[in-house]
């Protein structure tokens, strides 16, 4: 799962997608739960085309694909890296969040922007 945040936070997308959720707690503040997929928000609409393209070339180039999902808020890759390996699910969330903050946070040696823990905070309590 590293590889994927690595390959997508050092790529051209970078600018353009924020990390947010479990897999971010687990990577950044020690949450006792290891999860298996990988939330984004889509920052600029414009872009969501070459997001999305980019997004399918590097899993396919990690491994293969089980799945792909286009929604109308909401994209999903199923991925897996072998036949032996867990299921990772990608999801790319298009809608547009104005309430959300994000800042940057280091995770194996990679500047990640991510949903901070404010924001995370207020829409598990349903605040937002």
């Amino acid at each position: 799962m590293i590889r994927i945040l690595h390959w997508l936070f050092t790529s051209e997308i970078s600018p353009y997608i924020a990390f947010k959720w479990g897999t971010l707690a687990y990577f950044c503040y020690d949450l006792d739960r290891y999860s298996t997929d990988i939330d984004l928000d889509l920052l600029d609409h414009n872009h969501e085309e070459q997001v999305m393209d980019s997004i399918t070339t590097l899993l396919s180039r990690l491994g293969e694909i089980k799945n792909y999902t286009r929604g109308a808020d909401l994209h999903r890759w199923v991925f897996r890296y072998n036949l032996q390996s867990t299921n990772i699910k990608v999801e790319l969330n298009k809608r547009k969040v104005t309430y959300n903050h994000y800042e940057i946070k280091t995770i194996q040696w990679v500047e990640i922007q991510t949903m901070d823990t404010s924001s995370m905070v207020t829409i598990n309590l349903g605040l937002d």
